[in-house]
């Protein structure tokens, strides 16, 4: 790692080894990794959420991982996250820094500590909305976030000295909502090369063999929640089945608790349902293995900053048949996969399209490789976030969208 000469504070409600949290922990922890190659200093301060549970590691205190020395503040049930520890952690992370990451944090406590630590001691911030800015995640408990949008986040976010947008529908959102910080436009990243057996004891991940699956599928990986589209991905895979797709859908990743109802009622009224297996959580070699071994993989994402598990999918070169709310309108332009609309007929369409012919399959999966190569490599994402944090450190002009 070269000599640090930038000191950064990034602040997020969840972090590796935390595998109940669909993406987020994953993109903050390869953030953190890449910035630190590229000559940052790196300290997290984060929670010990883990989907419905918590992390059983160490609380309260700094400990070491990978490059970044990393605060676990211990929390209480609930999304607010009060903790007694965050303050005084993020008092002493901050009060030091050139500069703080908030990453998708407006919506909780830990974000309101940050603001409050960044405000005192004059310490700009940037802020990541990772899709909690879209219109469909606002719409979800409305009232509630209208008012705390009012009062607080809108405050919190308008105060950053950059937006960070994952893609350029983000950007957009922040153009809708008015907000006044300047944007750059930095995706994240995709690395499934590096999955070691270590790895697998670390994160618990369960060694699934793809054998089990009993033949070729399309593969569904992420948190299971309302705006994953599951609603719209098991009817299309139904269609699949009728047109005559000898098929599996293998579905991998956390239940989320507010959706397990409706997703145990679609699964009971899919007609193809003994071609579904549900995989649980699959992180490490194991996810990787499931990846490579998958004939496409499909997301039919309502809403989405930018969904780490296609990129993934891109750079172990599977095409990938997505909704354009998964922000990823390179995948149609450099013809690495299928977008679709948001309908089952759409997605079934896609999902045919790429399964049946097998030269198309070719050709996106050697699209895929080099657009993930070129565009979504972690190494050129952390480069280009820790110049905009040294631009924001030094009071400069941040537009590198």
């Amino acid at each position: 790692m070269p000599n640090a000469d930038l000191s950064v504070v990034l602040v997020t409600n969840s972090y590796y080894p935390a595998d109940q949290e669909g993406g987020p922990p994953f993109s903050n922890r390869e953030l953190a990794r890449s910035l630190a190659r590229a000559g940052a200093r790196v300290s997290v301060l984060t929670t010990d959420r883990n989907g419905n549970s918590r992390l059983a590691g160490p609380t309260d205190r700094w400990v070491r991982v990978d490059d970044a020395s990393v605060y676990y503040a211990r929390t209480g049930r609930g999304t607010w996250l009060r903790s007694r520890g965050f303050g005084p952690a993020a008092a002493q992370a901050i009060r030091g820094a050139d500069v703080c990451i908030l990453s998708a944090v407006f919506w909780s406590y830990t974000g309101l500590s940050a603001w409050l630590a960044c405000r005192y001691f004059g310490v700009p911030y940037v802020t990541y909305a990772r899709g909690f800015l879209s219109r469909w995640a606002l719409g979800q408990k409305s009232i509630k976030k209208a008012v705390y949008w009012r009062l607080i986040a809108r405050r919190i976010v308008n105060g950053s000295n950059a937006l960070v947008a994952l893609a350029e529908q983000e950007q957009r959102d922040f153009a809708r909502l008015g907000l006044a910080p300047p944007v750059a436009v930095i995706p994240n990243g995709a690395r499934v090369d590096e999955t070691q057996a270590s790895d697998d004891r670390e994160d618990g991940a369960r060694m699934f063999d793809t054998a089990e699956i009993g033949g070729d599928y399309f593969l569904f990986l992420g948190r299971i929640h309302a705006k994953k589209g599951l609603d719209l991905l098991l009817p299309a895979f139904e269609r699949c089945v009728h047109a005559g797709c000898d098929a599996r859908l293998v579905i991998a990743g956390p239940v989320d608790r507010s959706y397990e109802v409706e997703f145990a009622r679609l699964l009971a009224s899919c007609r193809a349902r003994e071609r579904v297996v549900v995989a649980g959580t699959v992180s490490g070699a194991p996810k990787s293995r499931l990846i490579r071994a998958a004939r496409a993989f499909v997301l039919s994402s309502y809403s989405e900053g930018l969904p780490v598990a296609v990129l993934e999918a891109l750079s172990a070169g599977i095409p990938v048949v997505i909704t354009t709310g998964c922000n990823l309108p390179e995948v149609a332009t450099q013809h690495a996969g299928v977008v679709v609309d948001y309908s089952a007929a759409s997605l079934a369409e896609g999902m045919i399209r790429v399964w049946s012919d097998a030269p198309l399959r070719s050709e996106l999966s050697g699209n895929a490789l080099r657009l993930a190569r070129e565009r979504f490599s972690w190494d050129a994402v952390g480069a280009r976030a820790a110049d905009l944090c040294r631009r924001v450190a030094r009071g400069e002009n941040v537009h590198v969208a």
